[in-house]
């Protein structure tokens, strides 16, 4: 169910910032691939899932997702119009699933 749960989001995220899963789970730091990456950590945490279960999925660091878990709300007000249309998007398409 967990891995199910996790591609839903995935996809979603994945569709709203159209850039590939492969990046979005990459190490990039390019700030858009960052932004696409801060949203899957933010949802699966608002989903239930622990910040280590979050870091295994993802295969980064714990810290890593720690810090992109806890400052999401200063990313969202930095970079607010368009993290706000991705999480429109993203919060309709998991509606339609």
């Amino acid at each position: 169910m967990k891995t199910y749960i996790f591609n839903q989001i995935l996809t979603a995220v994945e569709e709203a910032t159209e850039i590939p899963r492969v990046r979005i789970l990459s190490k990039e730091k390019q700030p858009e691939v960052a932004e696409a990456r801060s949203l899957l950590f933010h949802y699966l945490y608002e989903m239930g899932f622990t910040k280590a279960q979050i870091a295994r999925m993802t295969e980064h660091s714990r810290q890593c997702v720690s810090l992109q878990v806890e400052r999401f709300d200063d990313r969202v007000e930095y970079r607010g119009k368009m993290l706000s249309r991705f999480m429109q998007q993203i919060d309709n398409a998991l509606k339609r699933k």
